[in-house]
């Protein structure tokens, strides 16, 4: 039973990460226009908030050597939601958007990685699949949030609004309250705890001098482990274009979300009618997620299917959006770009632990978390950048397309790369 409470936790995170990264480009205009700031400086604050919950991953990670998954992901959903309500009550100027976002941001870090790893204990046999039945989720809340947010903005007005999706996302310390313990472990654990140390029973004391030694090993085996760190990039090839080809599906996806209803506006629509584009992306989104599923069943995952061709058909969407002002014309491309990132995303990532041998797993979790963080980071970034030189989002998607279309040599070659992945000698 507890890993389905488990599977509740993950399920909560991941809705609640991915329908705030949609839900804020319902709001990017309104904050530039409140502010009186510039689109790049807003998009940077909203794409730090989801990049920070991937790079602050080596210091959750030295977190939980203190204290255990549950507190810090109750913590993590605390500051989630508190990002929100600060910015809908306080915040005047851009630092202090910045400021709002970092809090929430941070709040995503604690609970992003806990969840991740307790995930991974209850369900490492069926991992991949497991994964993949998650991931639905994302664009549910993709679908989902953003009209949401938008009702309340019309309904409360837009700091009310703000204030209000903080309190919802509030729901995420609920789900952190499930992270349990697999019962294995809980036995492990037990049994340690009680079996008596040889220095109890002769009846002696550790020395000081023992305990600095011990200390001193640990500080020596921590640099050791950190060291090495990158030692999987140079170990395992198909490692290096895996994380290219996720790192660059992070930064479309990135600024697909933030851009999309800002280019739907730039295109003619009405601001209520664009938003509408965000759920035939989470739609599409839904339903390239239960196609990943289906593939991962049938071991059918692998560069071509994950990455190859996903990316084609994302290229071509992004691309032919911006020579039409159709509305269902935009919904139908909006919606074939969510199924290829729905199933682009997952494949990736449910093929992580063939990248590289079981001795590096860890190693590449950590560098493939704070990667994604850094592209998330850029995806905001660069777009409002372009968007603000070219004073149109539509060279954003452009220049998405361009991208999509000059990693495709990558995935050949991750394609031809048919060597089975060797255990280190380490």
């Amino acid at each position: 039973m507890d890993r389905w409470f488990v599977f509740f936790a993950r399920v909560t995170f991941v809705f609640f990460y991915c329908g705030t990264l949609k839900s804020n480009g319902v709001i990017l205009t309104d904050m530039v226009e409140k502010l009186g700031t510039t689109q790049l400086l807003v998009g940077w604050a909203f794409s730090l908030q989801n990049g920070l919950a991937y790079m602050i991953c080596p210091f959750t990670g030295f977190l939980l050597n203190m204290f255990s998954k549950r507190q810090i992901g109750v913590i993590g959903g605390i500051l989630c939601g508190s990002g929100y309500v600060i910015c809908g009550f306080f915040v005047d100027t851009v630092w202090q958007l910045f400021l709002a976002f970092t809090i929430s941001g941070v709040g995503f870090g604690l609970i992003g990685m806990p969840s991740f790893l307790i995930f991974q204990e209850h369900f490492e046999e069926d991992f991949a699949t497991f994964t993949s039945c998650v991931s639905v989720f994302e664009y549910a809340a993709v679908a989902l949030m953003p009209p949401v947010l938008q009702y309340f903005k019309t309904t409360y007005g837009f700091n009310n609004a703000l204030v209000l999706f903080g309190a919802l996302s509030w729901h995420l310390v609920a789900g952190c309250t499930a992270f349990r313990v697999p019962g294995r472990k809980k036995e492990r654990h037990r049994n340690n705890k009680h079996q008596p140390t040889s220095e109890i029973i002769a009846g002696n004391t550790i020395p000081f001098e023992s305990k600095v030694i011990d200390k001193v090993e640990q500080v020596k085996s921590v640099f050791q482990k950190y060291s090495s760190l990158f030692s999987s990039l140079v170990a395992h090839q198909k490692f290096r274009y895996f994380l290219l080809l996720e790192g660059i599906g992070f930064f479309l996806f990135t600024s697909w979300a933030l851009f999309l209803v800002t280019t739907g506006t730039a295109l003619g629509l009405s601001e209520e009618r664009a938003v509408y584009l965000s759920t035939a992306g989470g739609i599409g989104g839904f339903l390239g997620k239960l196609l990943a599923i289906f593939l991962c069943y049938i071991n059918k995952m692998n560069a071509y299917t994950s990455c190859l061709i996903p990316l084609s058909i994302i290229g071509i969407c992004m691309l032919a959006s911006t020579f039409t002002t159709d509305f269902y014309v935009l919904c139908g491309l909006t919606l074939w770009s969510g199924v290829s990132f729905g199933v682009h995303s997952t494949g990736v990532f449910s093929l992580l632990p063939s990248m590289v041998c079981t001795k590096h797993l860890k190693q590449a979790v950590a560098i493939d978390f704070t990667l994604n963080g850094v592209a998330v980071q850029l995806g905001g970034i660069v777009s409002g950048m372009m968007t603000g030189a070219f004073g149109s989002s539509l060279y954003v998607f452009r220049f998405d397309a361009f991208l999509c279309f000059l990693s495709l040599p990558l995935a050949v070659l991750w394609a031809f790369d048919d060597n089975p992945t060797q255990e280190c000698n380490l």
